[in-house]
Parts: C-alpha cells; sequence; structure tokens
C-alpha cells in the first residue's frame, strides 16, 4: 500500500517458539494491539494482510467491517515449499497435515472478512477455485501493487547509468532480480544464453538476488560455457536498485510457479525498460497490452524463444517502449493506486459486508 499522510504504524510483538504456536502467538498479540488501539479511537475498519490473523480479529471485532488482503493462496504456496520443491524428506511427510491446516485457515479468513482484495484477478481465481462457496459470498476488490514515481523513473542517460554500475556502455544488458529458488525459474536464463551465445555475443544477462541455488547457479553458467554473459550479482540494496533497472534493455521475470502480481515488472516499466515474463499469473495482466513481452507457454523453449523474438525486433520494441514509462505512472504509482485505496477503504467502513 503506497504511504499515506495520516496513516501511522503500530507494531506488536513476534512470539518466541514453533511455527504452530507462532501462528496463535501472532494472532493473540495482534488482536491485543488491535484493542490497545480501539479503546484509544474506536476503529471504522480494520484490514488483514494475513490469512492466519482474520477468523482471530472477527471473533474480537465482531460488527467492525473487516478488509482481507489475500497475497498469495496459503495452499499453493505451502504445495510449492513443502511439496514440489521440497527440500528434506520430512517437509513431504507432513506435506497433507500442513495442507489441511492452511486451507482450513485460508477458508476461515474468507468466511471471517466483509471483503477480499488481491492485487491481480490471477490470485482471486486461484482462491475462488480452492474455496468456491467461500469466495462466493464475499465482495472482491482488484487494487494493484504501487511503486514511488521518485524512486522509480526513467534515466536520463542509459549509458551513465551503466557506467555508475561498473557496466559496459555497449552491448544489450538484460536484467532479473530474483530470490535464487527453483519456483522463480532463474536457471531459465542460463540456458537461454547457452542457446544464443553464438548468435548474439554481445547479450549480458545479470542476475541479482540470493537464495539457497545461488552456488548451483554459479556451476549451471560455468558448466554451460555461458560465464562471459552471465553474472550473478547477489544482494542488490534498496537503494541500488532503480540504477539497475535504468541500466537494462530488457527485464526478465521468468517465473516457473506462483507469480501472483510482479512488482519487479512495474518497477522496471517505471524505469522505462520493457519486461519478459510468463504467460501464467499477475505479470502476464500487467503486459496484456504488451502482447509481445508474453511468452507462448510456461516452459524453458517458450522463454528462450521470447526472448529471441524481442531481441529479432528490438527496433520496434523499443520504439513501444518509449512510453510504458509513462503508462507505469498512470497505472501502477502510489498517486495513481492511492485513492482507490481511500475509495475502498471509505466503501468498506460505511457499508461493511
Amino acid at each position: 500500500m503506497p504511504e499515506m499522510p495520516g496513516v501511522t504504524s503500530a507494531l506488536y510483538h513476534a512470539p518466541v517458539g514453533g511455527r504452530l504456536t507462532g501462528i496463535f502467538g501472532a494472532a493473540r498479540n495482534a488482536v491485543r494491539k488491535l484493542q490497545e488501539l480501539d479503546r484509544d479511537r474506536r476503529a471504522d475498519l480494520i484490514i488483514s494482510h494475513d490469512p492466519t490473523l482474520a477468523a482471530a480479529i472477527r471473533r474480537a471485532f465482531p460488527a467492525t467491517p473487516l478488509l482481507g488482503t489475500f497475497h498469495s493462496p496459503a495452499v499453493d504456496e505451502n504445495r510449492l515449499g513443502n511439496w514440489k520443491y521440497a527440500t528434506s524428506l520430512q517437509r513431504r511427510l507432513t506435506y497433507p497435515a500442513t495442507w489441511l491446516a492452511l486451507w482450513l485457515v485460508e477458508w476461515r479468513a474468507l468466511r471471517a472478512v466483509s471483503r477480499a482484495h488481491t492485487l491481480s484477478e490471477f490470485t482471486w481465481r486461484l482462491l475462488s477455485s480452492r474455496y468456491p462457496r467461500a469466495c462466493r459470498r464475499v465482495p472482491w476488490h482488484r487494487i494493484p501493487g504501487s511503486f514511488d514515481a521518485e524512486r522509480y523513473a526513467p534515466p536520463a542517460d542509459r549509458i551513465e547509468a551503466r557506467r555508475a554500475l561498473g557496466i559496459a556502455p555497449g552491448g544489450t544488458v538484460l536484467f532479473t532480480v530474483r530470490r535464487l529458488v527453483p519456483r522463480n525459474g532463474v536457471n531459465r536464463i542460463i540456458s537461454c544464453a547457452a542457446t544464443l551465445k553464438d548468435r548474439a555475443p554481445d547479450l549480458r544477462f545479470l542476475i541479482g538476488g540470493t537464495g539457497p541455488l545461488q552456488a548451483e547457479l554459479q556451476r549451471q553458467i560455468e558448466a554451460a560455457g555461458v560465464s562471459s554473459l552471465v553474472q550473478l550479482l547477489g544482494h542488490i540494496p534498496e537503494d541500488r536498485l532503480p540504477l539497475h533497472y535504468q541500466a537494462a534493455d530488457v527485464f526478465l521475470l521468468p517465473t516457473r510457479d506462483l507469480e501472483c502480481f510482479g512488482l519487479p515488472v512495474i518497477e522496471a516499466m517505471a524505469c522505462g525498460c520493457p519486461s519478459l515474463v510468463m504467460p501464467e499469473g499477475g505479470p502476464a495482466e500487467i503486459c496484456r497490452d504488451h502482447p509481445l513481452w508474453v511468452a507462448d507457454a510456461n516452459t524453458d523453449e517458450a522463454f528462450t524463444q521470447l526472448v529471441r523474438r524481442h531481441l529479432s525486433a528490438r527496433g520496434q520494441q523499443q520504439k513501444r517502449a518509449t512510453g510504458i514509462a509513462e503508462e507505469a505512472a498512470r497505472l501502477y504509482s502510489n498517486d495513481a493506486i492511492r485513492p482507490q485505496v481511500v475509495q475502498l477503504a471509505e466503501e468498506c467502513a460505511a457499508g461493511g459486508g
């Protein structure tokens, strides 16, 4: 949510203990903090960003309108972390129990809220397929994520942005910033570089971020013989992130699973940088007016073909990309999103469910 005048933050203590006790402890502490705030000034509306808290908040405040923001279905996050990409046998063995527990938590949250909000249509479609009866009863609103237009803006000079980062001024720079985990598909960039290295030797693929796959990805880069094309940048400080978007010709988002919005896509667009994304999830919604930015399928081959297609039509793509910073500001800047947030809050407070 964009920063707004008159909005202050109130923190509650994070509990110490195991995962299950931590969930119940967080709910208890959050409710106590809300009750403390409510004594000073009665709440017209409560907004919850965590489904594990929604049912507890509803019990404590049965008459107060409750707006629930659902960022990503908990059962799908659990399926990826504890089943598809599980790192231990224990996670797989406990998966049925964790699935059931999270399904019940999310189902109760959807039944507790007066209205539901997501950042994308994709997220609501997933929730509706998992909890059809609960979702049919609750009004739904979509308001996308936003960015700070003072930080994310087109570069005055892309070459100067590269020099500031120590990047050679020539060639084509393709950039991504991701947590280095399997679901984010960063290894697709390495396969793409290996396929294109002989046809387009001026390409440079820059990968920002850290994660458990960092060492394995470096081994893949060396084994594929693309060390001169692909570089792992490691952690990028928040204050340096806009400069990386500004230095790039293209932003890459090769996600394999469950990209429910795609904040980096709008940040890149704000910096005048087109994004190449997969066809499933929130990023495809952001890029729906730019079909040449979206892969034909969620496969390694389709991702490589998408990059090749973009490079072969680079001149045409650049002409189309000149207005995307204005498009991003119009649709996703804090100034654009703030009135929508205020309007939704006012409607929920006035109308409840």
